[in-house]
């Protein structure tokens, strides 16, 4: 289970920035599998591109 931080990155790259699974992966450095599992799923309050957008800023801040 990746943490939320790292579920909500995956989400917003997906959504906002439109990468591919694949690129995700890469970026985030784990199996293209899970790159899909946590792309295609609902997190809560975090349904929102806007919403994915700001949260971006703040894990960009973190890393």
């Amino acid at each position: 289970m990746l943490k939320m931080s790292q579920q909500h990155y995956i989400k917003f790259l997906r959504e906002v920035e439109g990468c591919s699974v694949k690129e995700i992966a890469a970026r985030v450095s784990v199996h293209w599998r899970t790159a899909k599992k946590y792309a295609g799923k609902c997190l809560g309050n975090f349904g929102c591109k806007t919403e994915h957008f700001l949260l971006a800023k703040h894990i960009s801040l973190k890393h």
